[in-house]
């Protein structure tokens, strides 16, 4: 999006040696903010569906560009 936020989701494999592979819902979102012409903060949020337990995550940060 042109305010910096965005949005990720689809299919993802789990595949174990010797074990069925699985198909499972995974996706993002997050946004990033300018602090200055050069340094943007970020953060995340994420998860990944499973039969027995689901994962969540969050990620946090500063990006600065050369």
């Amino acid at each position: 999006f042109d305010n910096g936020a965005y949005v990720q989701a689809g299919p993802a494999a789990i595949v174990i040696d010797g074990a069925e592979t699985d198909v499972v819902l995974s996706g993002k979102a997050g946004v990033t903010a300018p602090l200055t012409s050069k340094l943007d903060a970020y953060g995340e949020l994420s998860f990944l569906t499973s039969d027995d337990d689901n994962g969540y995550g969050v990620k946090g940060g500063i990006k600065y560009s050369f």
